[in-house]
């Protein structure tokens, strides 16, 4: 065959094949290019993610895009106003993003516009995902971009603010013509910063650092920033830096859209300062802050690195004897701790850089302590660096805690190293005379000093320990001194020396000029003046002074020791202290570290110095703690059930009663769920008995778990033991009418049962049930009569023809209850009804004849402003009481739905403990009574009439149609067309008929879901018309919280009749 029809052949036989072959491929990569395709965006690339190109292919607008970006983002922007479709956010987000990107050179407020939009579908978007609790599986794969896409372009947005003519203090407008936003900077808060503070402000984002050991950031929500300040010639400046590198964090927080498209949308700009919190409120729900803390710090520290004074400050103190301060890194907070850092000989606060870095990164010690150095030229001797630490303590103290009465500063840290520790002592003691008479043999006002030379003496001989010091630790510190400090090269270094000029000369008046007032001295120290060097020999009259001298009985204080790599202390030395002049016996802990004298920055140390710094704060509020509790001990009439376990926990015989009885005595707590009497038997045996004090603190959701178990708890035993579930109806259907007179007032002799009859004992000193009240225990007979006639009354049939229970009264018969409330106040009785709320008590304790508090503690899910519990409340009790009052009879009934699975009239005859409180929140006379027994017995007869569709609801439906409060909440909506009652539990699918109560419990609030309940029914089921007046202290301040904080400002009371 020639060679062209070979070739042609050939050819022809490749594209048939090819026609033939697979379009589909693949290849076997590592998952972790998977992953990174999957976070492939513009956040973190200049590449759009698959995502948003795949959107806008499959909407026909790649094409477009590529030609018009912005008329495209437009249109997005459209067909989410007319379609309000969720999934055009996120390309919103992220092509808006990439847009301002373009603009920022060219045009920056554009470039912000754009920054602009992003964070507000952003917002938009965390909105809807987050804060409303929507289901997270549906968007969770990008809420971490939706959150990038927010941080980011708030932080590039700031950055373009500040190249603008607009102040903070006027705001920003920035319009895109279909979108326009006015953003106001809020300064309305402690925690946050006035921008203007700061002489720039810089993007976190835009650094990469290195010097530190670790890096620390808080990954949330808003732009982590960092402001810098530079020190002004002014008072409130005078100890800080000369630059501040603070870090913070901007959150715009974006109101809801205009009803007029036109107007812009108002969006709020706040500048958090992430050292004095680490969380903020957005869109009504806590989030924590996106921050960085080590970037600033090492930013700070490339233009400031304190470490270059630390040879000058050894050799030549004179030059910067006026630098000499105490360093604030922060502006002072007066609800901080502080902690002073303290460095040692050839040294600066450079030394505790790494320690520092390591305290920002553990949010207890960033959040509550504020972080200060001392910074001396260390050359100076002990006695002038000393009297220059205590004269800057004491004027800081002057200024910020003159009345002494700030109980954060009271309690100041102080950490020492090396000679750092030798000051941090002398701050710590009182000198008395001692120091001044190991150096002279006269009297200080002998006469042989002038005023000046006395002076001088007083600032570095006498001084008194200062109190609100309250804890110190002690790094590598010599506090026997060090023979290292008489070497001849240390000697040599000492005699080259340079000590300030004014120093020398007042000093050397004293010291070689009237040397006969002196005392024999060391041939090394006559006719000189010591250094810091020389004064560091264990001979040295301040060391040996100091070193016998007590520490104030308020101290407590801890070691760190260098050993090297010895196997223990004694013996051992960091190169230049010895450990038996480090070693404290009086030191709370001694940590030995094996590492030199430079130890200080080793991560055993820092880790060391963490534990102590937590262990003050724990102790600190421990000590409040006890101190809250005696006080509240002090104005309560009640024992909190924790005290009562304590004392009852030794006894073996109760415990073991009382461990064998969980869960089986229905009247012991109320109806427990599994779960519940698995907690308690826990806290129980493991003697947690804190924990009792806010037992069990479920949601509403977990509460209607464990009532659920419980309940199938109950069904089975039932079937287990089927003749004692059967029981008797108290008003059994009737075959005839039956007609009664009302028999009030009761006739006959009726004994009234003893005050304490209803009390059983449980225990040692420990007894359950309720008292008589002994002036109601009178009406006793006459209200029991009154609430079966109610209560069988109200079960009369609707329907005419069926038998009925009758009333006679007179010559009148009444067949309601309402009717017979209206006879008697037509016959002159005066008729009264009360909406009342309490606690519910559970419990129902007294210890040694004092009231214990028993509350059954439920989550409301709702954020406590400022940190990140939810509040908790105890359940509430809520109760109609009817009072009626004749010529010759007086009675008191109440009116609930009780864990007996009883919705009816009973007698008010006990006596109510204290602790639950009290309020009245509605009286109904006259015609309102009337209508109050009226819906009251609709009630009663709609729940038998359920209860009978569905015999086997456990606890005859307590919880599943309710409890007292939804019982009462529908007399409530009924009269006042809405509910203030807290937590209603009742499930609808048992209220589906066309009765005048079921209608109303549909409309009725149901919790227990994804919906935050509304405030106002959470405050409105309190028992006290003031947050004050409430009778449990912890409540009482949660909820002070939340009304001062105005969190129920944004939430819209529920509209529950529409």
């Amino acid at each position: 065959m020639p060679v062209f029809f070979r070739m042609v052949f050939a050819a022809i036989l490749v594209s048939i094949v090819a026609g033939c072959a697979s379009t589909y491929s693949f290849r076997n990569i590592e998952s972790v290019y998977t992953f990174q395709k999957f976070n492939e965006s513009r956040l973190v690339s200049d590449l759009i993610s698959p995502d948003t190109i795949q959107y806008l292919r499959l909407n026909f607008l790649e094409g477009e895009y590529a030609e018009n970006p912005e008329a495209v983002i437009e249109a997005l922007v459209g067909k989410f106003d007319n379609s309000r479709e969720t999934s055009v956010i996120m390309p919103i987000c992220e092509l808006s993003y990439s847009q301002g990107f373009k603009f920022e050179r060219k045009d920056p407020l554009k470039a912000a516009s754009y920054y602009a939009l992003c964070a507000s579908f952003s917002y938009d978007y965390l909105h809807r995902g987050i804060f409303q609790r929507t289901n997270y599986m549906e968007i969770s794969s990008k809420l971490l971009l939706a959150a990038g896409l927010y941080n980011s372009s708030i932080s590039r947005g700031v950055m373009l603010w500040q190249k603008t003519d607009t102040t903070w203090d006027k705001g920003l407008d920035l319009d895109l013509g279909y979108r326009k936003y006015s953003i106001t900077v809020r300064t309305d808060d402690d925690h946050l910063f006035n921008p203007d503070f700061f002489n720039v402000i810089r993007s976190a984002y835009d650094y990469d650092v290195q010097g530190f050991t670790n890096s620390f950031r808080s990954n949330g929500l808003g732009a982590s920033l960092f402001g810098v300040h530079e020190k002004r010639e002014e008072i409130d400046d005078e100890h800080y830096p000369k630059h501040f590198f603070l870090p913070m964090t901007a959150v715009l927080e974006f109101k809801p859209m205009p009803v007029d498209m036109k107007q812009p949308r108002k969006a709020d700009l706040r500048f958090y300062n992430a050292l004095r919190t680490d969380k903020m409120d957005l869109g009504g729900a806590p989030f924590r802050i996106d921050a960085d803390f080590t970037i600033p710090l090492a930013v700070f520290l490339a233009d400031n690195d304190p470490s270059r004074f630390s040879f000058m400050g050894l050799k030549n103190p004179s030059k910067l004897r006026e630098m000499s301060n105490i360093f604030m890194m922060e502006p002072y907070d007066p609800g901080k701790i502080p902690l002073l850092l303290v460095h040692g000989l050839y040294s600066s606060p450079a030394t505790f850089l790494e320690m520092y870095n390591d305290f920002l990164g553990i949010p207890e010690i960033r959040l509550r302590y504020q972080i200060w150095f001392f910074y001396y030229p260390t050359g100076l001797p002990i006695t002038d660096s000393s009297s220059i630490l205590r004269r800057n303590l004491k004027g800081i103290h002057d200024k910020y805690n003159s009345d002494g009465k700030n109980p954060n500063f009271n309690n100041m840290l102080v950490v020492g190293h090396s000679m750092g520790g030798i000051l941090t002592d002398l701050m710590t003691k009182d000198s008395g005379t001692k120091f001044y008479d190991s150096v002279f043999n006269v009297p200080l006002d002998s006469g042989d000093f002038t005023p000046q030379e006395k002076e001088l003496l007083k600032q570095n001989m006498f001084f008194a320990h200062f109190p609100f010091i309250k804890r110190c630790v002690f790094i590598a510190t010599p506090h026997r001194g060090s023979d290292i400090a008489i070497a001849w090269w240390a000697r040599i270094l000492s005699r080259t020396i340079s000590l300030p000029a004014d120093f020398v000369n007042a000093t050397s008046d004293v010291i070689i000029k009237k040397k006969r007032l002196l005392k024999e001295m060391p041939p090394e120290y006559q006719d000189v003046i010591p250094t810091s060097v020389q004064q560091l020999a264990p001979k040295a009259r301040i060391i040996q002074v100091n070193s016998e001298l007590p520490y104030y009985s308020g101290l407590k204080y801890h070691s760190i020791i260098g050993i090297r790599d010895a196997d223990k202390g004694s013996g051992s030395s960091d190169g230049i202290v010895p450990y038996e002049s480090s070693h404290l016996d009086g030191a709370l802990s001694e940590y030995l570290v094996k590492d030199s004298h430079t130890c200080v920055s080793n991560p055993y140390t820092i880790a060391e110095v963490k534990r102590i710094a937590l262990l003050h704060l724990k102790e600190i509020d421990d000590q409040k703690a006890e101190l809250k509790e005696k006080e509240t001990d002090s104005g309560t009439d009640y024992v909190k059930f924790s005290k009562v376990m304590l004392a009852l926990s030794n006894n073996q015989e109760f415990m073991e009663r009382l461990m064998n009885g969980i869960g089986r005595d229905p009247d012991a707590g109320g109806v427990l769920g599994p779960e519940e009497l698995q907690l308690l038997k826990k806290l129980i045996f493991s003697k947690d008995f804190a924990l009792f004090d806010f037992f069990p603190g479920f949601t509403v959701r977990g509460m209607g778990l464990a009532y659920e178990l419980a309940g199938n708890a109950v069904k089975k035993r039932q079937e287990n033991n089927p003749d004692a579930a059967v029981k008797a109806d108290e008003y059994p259907e009737l075959k005839a009418d039956v007609v009664e007179e009302l028999g009030i007032p009761v006739k006959g002799k009726v004994n009234p049962p003893a005050i304490d009859s209803l009390l059983r004992d449980i225990g040692p000193g420990l007894k359950m049930g309720e008292l008589y009240d002994p002036e109601a225990i009178k009406m006793r007979p006459d209200n029991l009569r009154m609430a079966e006639v109610l209560n069988r009354l109200s079960l009369n049939p609707a329907e005419k023809g069926k038998p009925k229970y009758v009333i006679r009264m007179g010559e009148d018969l009444v067949d309601t209850p309402q009717a017979l409330i209206e006879k008697l106040i037509n016959s002159n009785c005066k008729v009264e009804v009360r909406d009342a709320r309490y606690f519910a008590n559970f419990g129902k304790l007294f210890y040694n004849g004092q009231e214990v508090l028993t509350a059954y503690w439920i989550n409301t899910e709702f954020p406590i402003p400022g940190t990140d519990k939810t509040l908790l409340v105890p359940v509430g009790h809520s109760q109609h009481e009817l009072n009626i009052e004749g010529s010759d009879f007086k009675m008191r009934l109440i009116y609930y739905f009780g864990s007996d699975g009883k919705l009816e009239f009973r007698s008010f005859d006990t006596v109510d403990q204290t602790w639950i409180g009290g309020r009245v929140a509605k009286i109904y006379d006259g015609k309102q009574a009337i209508e109050v027994v009226r819906i009251a017995g609709e009630s009663i007869r709609t729940y038998k009439r359920i209860q009978k569709e569905n015999p086997d609801l456990p606890f005859g439906g307590y919880y599943k149609l309710g409890v007292c409060l939804d019982a009462n909440a529908i007399i409530e909506f009924h009269m006042t067309g809405r509910t203030t009652q807290f937590p209603l539990t009742h499930d609808v699918k048992y209220f589906k008929g066309d009765s005048e109560v079921e209608k109303i419990m549909r409309k009725l609030p149901c919790d227990g879901g994804d919906v935050p309940p509304d405030p106002q029914r959470i405050v409105g089921s309190m028992p006290a018309d003031d947050i004050s007046k409430l009778t449990i202290p912890e409540l009482r301040e949660q909820l002070k919280l939340i009304k001062d904080a105005r969190m129920a400002e944004k939430y819209q009371p529920i509209q529950q009749g529409k």
